[in-house]
């Protein structure tokens, strides 16, 4: 019963081993959860990216080389995606756009070959709330520096992606004032 105990408790302590925690500030354009595989790949496989507090759990498949959305929780419709070659290259890592706070949880990255199913990577996604406004305070022996960085919100408080130099006349700004 002991040996049996220990067991448990080792798996447990493992699958928790390979848990991520991935945090990312809301209205970011993407983020990346990581599943990189070294292991056995079966014929046909499907790989599978879950999220078990929701219906449907599905957040992502791919099979026979290609996407298959159809089971996907309509939460995550047009904002998922995975490398074309990840069979090719055992990175299964899912890329999630324009996160938002409900996006936040616990993410199961497995494959299948439709007999078995092995659970590769579990991820935790936290997506933060973008604060408004970052002040800093750099004390010289001279002077004061101040340093503000403002962010574009949008109406529900949401930061807006950061646009590069040129794409646009919205720009995020860093101040440095001297006082």
């Amino acid at each position: 019963m002991k040996m049996f105990v220990v067991f448990v408790i080792l798996l447990h302590v493992s699958q928790h081993a390979l848990a991520v925690v991935v945090e990312v500030n809301e209205g970011e354009r993407s983020v990346q959860l990581p599943c990189l595989h070294s292991g056995f790949i079966p014929e046909e496989p499907t790989v599978m990216w879950t999220r078990s507090d929701l219906h449907p759990k599905s957040v992502h498949v791919r099979q026979e080389g290609r996407d298959d959305l159809t089971g996907q929780n309509q939460h995550y419709s047009g904002r998922t995606s995975m490398r074309s070659d990840a069979l090719d290259t055992s990175d299964f890592s899912l890329t999630l756009r324009k996160p938002t706070k409900t996006d936040s949880g616990n993410y199961t990255c497995s494959i299948s070959d439709g007999r078995g199913k092995w659970r590769l990577r579990d991820v935790q996604l936290q997506v933060k709330e973008a604060e408004p406004f970052e002040v800093r305070h750099h004390f010289c022996s001279d002077c004061w520096w101040l340093r503000q960085t403002m962010y574009l919100l949008d109406l529900e408080r949401r930061a807006l992606p950061h646009v590069a130099s040129g794409q646009s006349n919205l720009r995020v700004t860093n101040k440095n004032i001297r006082i």
